[in-house]
């Protein structure tokens, strides 16, 4: 399913933007092209779950993806509401 919408945007020349909740998804969704750019902290308290913000290039390879747009960033970052904090892997 993950491959036949990375197809769909790559298509339509969409950027993607997804919320991980693990280690282990967020290394599934980088093998598809998504780079973390962000984190998302559900809650002030200390502990809370913290979302990593991923975002997808069209047309970007499986591996080692880099974000062709810094907009795409950008506006990522500013959807998580860490424009403050972007950052690259």
């Amino acid at each position: 399913m993950l491959r036949h919408i990375c197809s769909l945007a790559d298509e339509r020349r969409l950027h993607a933007y997804l919320e991980a909740s693990t280690h282990r998804s967020k290394e599934l969704y980088a093998r598809h092209g998504f780079v973390h750019v962000a984190d998302k902290p559900l809650g002030d308290e200390e502990g809370a779950p913290v979302l990593k913000v991923m975002v997808r290039s069209p047309s970007s390879t499986a591996v080692g993806a880099a974000v062709e747009a810094q907009g795409a960033v950008e506006q990522a970052a500013a959807a998580a509401g860490q424009a403050d904090s972007v950052e690259t892997d």
